[in-house]
Formats: C-alpha cells, structure tokens, sequence
C-alpha cells in the first residue's frame, strides 16, 4: 500500500522544562509523549523503540533538526531498495542559535551504499562511514537483531546502531543535506 502513518515518539529522559507537559496538551495525532527517571540515552532510547510501532524508525536529538523533505526521500529511498534496512544521509552543522557553520557530516567524499562489513573491518573507526543519530534510519527488523542497546553506551549509543545495523544489512547512502547537527 501507498499509505503511511506517521508516529512520533517523544522520550523525556529526566527533564523538567516542561516540554512533555506541553506536548501532551497539543494532543497531535500521532504524537506518544513518554517520560522516565533519568537513566540516560541509550535507555530512553531503547524504551522509546519498544513502543515505536513502525516499519521504519528515524532517530532526531532533541537539538537536531529534519529537513522538511527527509521523512519524504529516505521512506521512498527504502521502498525503491527493499533489500537494504538502514539508510545514512549528510547533515549540516548549526550553532546554538541554529546559525551555519559550514561543516557537512560526515566529511567524506561519498557516503557508503551497500554491503558495508569489508569497509567497517577496513576503515575503523566507522564513525566516518555514516551520519551522527538524526542522519539515520533502521528498518524495525534489523533494529530487533541489535536491541537492546548497552546502558553503557551513553555517548555513543549511535555508534553502536550504526556499526551494528552495517554489519546486518545493506546500507541506502543519500548523499543530500537531510537535516541539521546542533554542534
């Protein structure tokens, strides 16, 4: 089918700004605000993908931004390679108040596409193969095999889909600007 329900899931892992409060008000279709004591990242993270229920799961830092066409290009991209499920695309950093900084992540030449492990194996770290978390996107069936993600992983909970996912998978890599990296 052509339809596609889009869910978003808000994880407040501890904060008391008031945001989860405020969305919950909004009462947006779509919108699953859940919060929790602080255990960090990885934790809200694993929780949040437990009660995701889509197909194709994107992940957004809460200071990162999506371009408006990312959601758009990266579905069609994975119903056009349906053998691949983990997609990549570049990002552009921001500053604090959201202003350019002119550095596009990653700062390869080319972003990888297809079968990753012998680059993995060949270029450590992978950090450079792919985005940072808001520039990726796991189809729910490879995320299964990589769940949960270690606690331990607090800073580098990303590291561990993205290594992890092009290990399992064939990768998609959208080579455009699909987003913003809050430096």
């Amino acid at each position: 089918s052509d339809e596609i329900t889009l869910e978003v899931i808000f994880y407040n892992d501890g904060s008391t700004d008031g945001l989860s409060d405020f969305l919950k008000r909004l009462n947006i279709k779509g919108l699953k605000v859940f919060e929790q004591s602080k255990q960090g990242v990885a934790a809200a993270l694993n929780l949040g993908i437990t009660r995701a229920n889509g197909e194709i799961l994107a992940f957004l830092d809460a200071d990162d931004l999506f371009a408006r066409s990312k959601l758009e290009l990266c579905v069609r991209a994975f119903l056009n390679q349906k053998d691949s499920g983990y997609l990549t695309h570049r990002l552009e950093g921001i500053d604090a108040e959201g202003k350019k900084n002119g550095i596009i992540y990653p700062g390869v030449p080319h972003l990888v596409s297809g079968w990753c492990a012998p680059d993995i194996f060949d270029n450590t770290p992978t950090r450079g193969l792919a985005a940072p978390s808001s520039g990726n996107l796991v189809r729910r069936e490879v995320l299964k095999k990589l769940m949960p993600i270690p606690c331990e992983c607090q800073r580098t909970q990303d590291a561990h889909v993205i290594g992890a996912a092009m290990l399992l998978t064939p990768v998609i890599g959208l080579n455009q600007v699909l987003g913003s990296y809050r430096i």
